[in-house]
């Protein structure tokens, strides 16, 4: 980061990154989503201000676009939400389970850490999970108003297309023509009426 800023450049620093690909550390959280029910949530909890991956990419685009001064750029949503809350989100609305949580204190995380050796840590992730809980809650407004930067609902950003505006048009259509046909509309009744309000 020095050598950049040092030659006139641009340093971004990306939130937790999600949506896409299940890769990283979103792949990971995606995958202990998918094989475990009971799922921990961390004492004291952690604030994750997240970033959509076609976001970033955005942001960086407009960086070189806007031809924005030279520095330090945070992209995150300003709001940071719990990390229980962004798991349940993947739960919800990624996964489409149902998951229970239950306590766990962040000290016996990274006790268990410890004990497992500095390979095994890393082999598993939990390095990646403890650097979570030490993470700073840093002001991104100004850097997203800087690039006219409009960050799409976590919600919306865990749909595996990065929208939820099919599924929301879906069940709109169904609860219209439902109404007016006095019963369930057929399946291709609905992808034309969703055909027809997308474009």
């Amino acid at each position: 980061e020095q050598e950049f800023l040092a030659a006139s450049g641009w340093v971004v620093r990306p939130g937790l990154v999600y949506g896409g690909n299940e890769k990283g550390l979103f792949g990971s959280l995606v995958g202990a989503i998918k094989k475990f029910s009971l799922l921990p949530a961390f004492l004291p909890t952690a604030g994750v201000q997240s970033i959509h991956v076609d976001d970033l990419a955005e942001g960086v685009l407009r960086i070189v676009e806007k031809d924005i001064l030279p520095g330090v750029l945070h992209l995150a949503s300003p709001k940071a939400v719990s990390f229980t809350r962004f798991l349940s989100t993947i739960a919800k609305y990624r996964v489409r389970q149902k998951r229970w949580f239950v306590p766990v204190p962040v000290v016996l995380i990274k006790m268990i850490g410890w004990m497992l050796g500095n390979r095994i840590r890393v082999q598993i992730g939990i390095d990646r999970l403890t650097s979570l809980f030490e993470l700073p809650l840093i002001d991104t407004t100004e850097d997203l108003k800087q690039l006219d930067l409009s960050l799409r609902p976590l919600t919306d950003g865990m749909h595996p297309s990065g929208s939820m505006r099919r599924r929301r048009l879906l069940r709109e259509g169904y609860a219209l023509l439902s109404y007016l046909l006095k019963k369930p509309p057929a399946t291709s009744l609905l992808r034309r009426y969703v055909r027809a309000v997308q474009y």
